[in-house]
């Protein structure tokens, strides 16, 4: 076995700020059958940390899960998160093996770096207010078969109402079009405490609002849920709004 980091990163060839072996993490992927809707997220632990000429591989004991000979397959984008003394870090991978033994194992390269996720930037309180999103040409797909041949802009707009709100991203619910999909770029267009704010947003996930009373599929309301694109000017405007927010539901005893 390659030398381990074992909770320091002072080993020679191992990632600075990875975790040790035998530490426990989380791995998230989304499974195929509804891309951005249902996300695979479980606890596993580190099997083995090493560098190779091709890159740093991290290899963890594979989760168990229905359907995951099809899924855990060699090519298959994976986010790896661990606790740190400094708060959460995370950092996506691909799988390049996956190992059958006594205990299986996937091994991970590194696509990415790691990333400390600051908790502020997810705490989300309830909001109202109107929300605008705009569709934004994919750069990567040229033939965007989503909103290809679509001349009236108001066809790539989506008028929405906010259900929470923080600094790293939104909810909002709205009659879904076909565009809105998982990791669609958007446009947001809202109001932050009496002040217009345009911010970048990829959708995580788009899913059927909760006790929507079931209608055609063309009105039904869904829940689509936002990440803000660094940078994000409006950061501190936002975190000062979502701060009192928090304060004003504690004295009405709400979280």
């Amino acid at each position: 076995m390659s030398p381990a980091l074992g909770g320091t990163s002072a080993q020679v060839g191992v990632p600075a700020g990875w975790p040790g072996l035998n530490d426990r993490v989380h791995v998230r992927l989304d499974l195929p059958s509804r891309p951005g809707e249902d996300e695979f997220d479980e606890i596993t632990r580190v099997e083995d940390v090493r560098s190779e000429r091709g890159g740093d591989v991290l290899v963890v004991a594979a989760p168990p899960f229905a359907g995951d000979l099809h899924v855990a397959v060699e090519g298959r984008s994976v986010t790896v998160a661990w606790s740190t003394p400094r708060g959460h870090s995370r950092q996506d991978f691909v799988i390049t093996a996956v190992v059958r033994r006594l205990v299986p194992c996937w091994e991970l390269l590194a696509t990415g770096p790691v990333t400390q996720e600051q908790r502020r930037r997810y705490v989300r309180v309830p909001v109202a207010g109107r929300v605008v999103l705009r569709a934004v040409p994919s750069a990567t797909e040229p033939d965007d078969t989503a909103t290809a041949g679509v001349e009236d802009p108001e066809l790539l707009k989506l008028d929405a109402q906010l259900v929470d709100l923080s600094e790293g991203g939104a909810c909002v619910r709205a009659t879904a079009r076909t565009w809105v999909a998982a990791r669609r770029e958007v446009r947001v267009e809202l109001d932050v405490d009496g002040s217009p704010v345009v911010q970048l947003a990829a959708v995580l996930r788009v899913r059927p609002a909760p006790g929507a009373v079931p209608l055609d599929r063309d009105q039904q309301q869904h829940d689509v849920v936002l990440e803000f694109v660094e940078p994000v000017p409006a950061a501190d405007r936002v975190r000062r709004y979502v701060m009192r927010v928090q304060l004003e539901n504690r004295r009405r005893g709400e979280r």
